[in-house]
């Protein structure tokens, strides 16, 4: 099949050929026979990008536009589309222009040949705005480890074409690595503080927006601690307790206690750490603690508290022992063993040592003192007066008697008297 291009570049080169031949008669004197054909040059150009955004520059190349019977001498640019060549140069094949609104835009060339003849053709640019794209968050601050959405719903393309896609940018390196056409992503980040999500909507004629980002402040969640003192505790007794062990990267603004076990924090301590409970049933106990940070996240920690009866008061006194009930005397001291009743934790023992005849009789003698564990015996080295030692060679041996006062650590006090013998 013969198409109409091919007839009519076959009609070219027929023309061209008889306009050469004419000219060589010409050339012959036979001029007025053939008369000379010149063929008008053919203008054409390209427009770079095809689809250009407002401010872009377009660059337009001439460079294939031809001459079959010539050549090309003039270039000539009718860039704004009035009708006017505004442009023009003999020898260079290209040009570029900005167009600062949107819409379709005529750019007209036209050659002219070697004899003077032009060709003329026309171009339709389309110029394009960007697209432009939003970026909203669904929560303002989320803590590590939380999925949040991030969505570019808002976007939108002002010459009224549809959004294609989105290029997301998930980790604030300035890559935007993800495209689809879904304007909402999820994403969670491990680590606290500053991080950065970017997004660039893309209209159906491929023209991206500019990079939106929106910087992300990641919270470290808090660490809810509780301490007891005592614990254990008895029923009735008055427990410390404190979070001030609790920890947040930003601070901690409020405690909230479940001093009952139930679930409830019923009690707010406001920014203070500390609060105190009495226990009135035996077994564990447990409470709970809530703490709150600058950013509304929570903790939560649990603390199990023993109870125990409260102790039997303890009114006895203790009544320590005293042996051997002879002594000697060395080295001026008299020694004694202190027993302490296993029933006591402690004995405090004061030893007063006091004469029973003669000249020494109701006088002190000798004083000592010594803390006794319970149930353990205890040396006492008693120092005697000088009088009491010079009774001791004279006579011998001299008897006394051994006052001791006792004190226990719950507080009572007990007296024993015990009478004994001094030998030399």
């Amino acid at each position: 099949m013969t198409t109409s291009s091919t007839i009519t570049s076959r009609r070219i080169r027929r023309l061209a050929a008889l306009s050469a031949g004419a000219a060589i008669l010409a050339v012959a004197g036979t001029a007025s026979a053939f008369p000379v054909i010149n063929l008008p040059p053919r203008a054409s150009f390209t427009a770079t990008p095809s689809l250009a955004l407002v401010g872009q520059h377009v660059a337009f190349d001439a460079g294939a536009s031809t001459d079959v019977d010539g050549s090309i001498t003039k270039y000539e640019w009718d860039l704004d589309g009035n009708g006017t060549y505004e442009v023009r140069s003999a020898t260079i094949a290209s040009t570029g222009t900005y167009f600062a609104t949107a819409g379709a835009h005529t750019v007209r060339l036209r050659v002219t040949d070697n004899r003077g003849a032009t060709g003329v053709t026309t171009r339709t640019v389309v110029v394009n705005r960007r697209p432009v794209a939003l970026l909203t968050a669904d929560r303002a601050v989320p803590n590590v480890g939380d999925v949040v959405g991030y969505r570019a719903t808002g976007s939108y393309d002002p010459d009224g074409d549809a959004i294609a896609g989105y290029y997301w940018d998930m980790n604030g390196d300035g890559y935007f690595e993800r495209y689809g056409a879904s304007p909402y992503v999820q994403t969670s980040f491990s680590t606290p503080g500053m991080h950065r999500i970017g997004v660039m909507a893309r209209d159906s004629r491929g023209a991206n927006s500019i990079p939106v980002t929106l910087n992300v402040r990641v919270n470290d969640r808090p660490t809810a601690v509780i301490s007891a003192t005592p614990n254990p505790a008895v029923v009735d007794q008055l427990v410390q307790l404190s979070g001030s062990l609790s920890s947040d990267d930003r601070g901690i603004v409020k405690y909230e206690w479940d001093l009952d076990g139930n679930g409830t924090y019923e009690t707010s301590t406001g920014a203070s750490p500390r609060t105190t409970a009495m226990f009135t049933t035996l077994g564990p106990a447990k409470v709970g603690l809530q703490v709150t940070d600058t950013d509304g996240a929570v903790d939560r920690s649990t603390a199990t508290i023993t109870v125990n009866p409260a102790p039997v008061p303890d009114t006895s006194k203790p009544l320590v022992r005293i042996t051997p009930l002879a002594v000697r005397m060395r080295g001026g001291y008299a020694t004694f063993k202190v027993t302490c009743p296993v029933t006591e934790m402690s004995c405090a023992a004061n030893l007063t040592v006091k004469g029973r005849s003669g000249n020494l009789h109701g006088q002190v003698i000798g004083r000592a003192a010594k803390i006794v564990p319970g149930g353990r015996t205890l040396a006492v080295h008693v120092r005697l007066t000088p009088k009491a030692l010079r009774a001791i060679r004279r006579n011998g041996r001299i008897p006394a008697t051994v006052i001791a006062v006792a004190k226990d650590a719950a507080g009572n006090v007990g007296t024993t008297s015990t009478k004994v013998t001094i030998r030399k």
